[in-house]
């Protein structure tokens, strides 16, 4: 991804980076793990595989709710998505806290 000449931004360069630590850590989690060094909480991915948590979830990581209720019957149906990111719109003469 960044090894061309394609400009990107920081914020692309913080979620390649992140989700480059946490593939690494995870990585090294599962190799313990099959040597029998470590057990260790982790999380089920929507795949159904096991997913091991890492600091880069602990800190970056949330869980953002989506509902969705039907106009006929009025039953509200949810589900939780893990998200490292969340973008916020900022109008202009306004502050982060404000649109939050």
């Amino acid at each position: 991804l960044f090894d061309n000449y394609m400009q990107q931004d920081a914020h692309e360069f913080l979620n390649y980076l992140l989700n480059t630590i946490a593939d690494l850590l995870q990585e090294e989690k599962k190799q313990e793990k099959q040597n029998g060094k470590l057990q260790n909480g982790s999380i089920e991915s929507d795949e159904g595989e096991k997913t091991e948590l890492t600091w880069v979830h602990e800190i970056f990581q949330g869980t953002l709710t989506n509902e969705t209720r039907c106009l006929n019957c009025e039953a509200v149906s949810s589900k939780d998505e893990d998200f490292l990111d969340l973008s916020v719109d900022v109008e202009q003469n306004t502050s982060i806290t404000h649109c939050l």
